[in-house]
């Protein structure tokens, strides 16, 4: 069997997508690092958000490893679902270390400990970049639970059309 045939098509809209957050990461990062300088407020707003991200994306990922989204009509089936299975989580675990980064960074900014100048710099660059850049990415992620969610149900009602 050749498996090239099963190998995922690039995904451009994705590729698309990353690079768009990630410039608009970097414009943000550049211009809007003077925001959370010394802003507790914006700093607040961010760990609340990416806390709430992060607890949302724990639950995602339950849902998402239930073995009931394999369950097809053949191992074969089963093997290749799984594979997109795996593949999904791992950009949701990529997600989510994302977020909890931001959150670190967010900590060590408020602890206000004394740094050179250019590390706080560097350090609050970071954080806005990141912070953007996940954030951008997350409005993926409805789009991927419905996708997978109107497999499986379309799976479903094949199955009960054929059986």
């Amino acid at each position: 069997m050749n498996e090239s045939k099963h190998k995922p098509a690039v995904d451009k809209r994705r590729i698309v997508y990353f690079i768009f957050a990630l410039a608009t990461g970097i414009v943000a990062a550049v211009f809007g690092a003077s925001w959370i300088h010394e802003n507790s407020d914006a700093r607040s707003v961010i760990a609340t958000a990416f806390s709430v991200l992060a607890g949302f994306l724990v639950a995602v990922i339950a849902v998402q490893a239930d073995e009931r989204m394999i369950r097809g009509a053949s191992w074969r089936s089963d093997f290749y679902r799984l594979q997109d299975v795996k593949r999904r989580l791992s950009r949701h675990r990529d997600t989510f270390q994302l977020y909890l980064l931001v959150l670190m960074l967010v900590f060590v900014l408020s602890l206000r400990i004394a740094m050179p100048h250019w590390l706080q710099n560097l350090l609050e660059r970071g954080t806005l970049f990141l912070a953007v850049v996940a954030f951008i990415l997350s409005f993926r992620i409805p789009e991927h639970l419905m996708r997978g969610y109107i497999e499986h149900l379309e799976r479903c009602v094949e199955k009960e059309r054929k059986g």
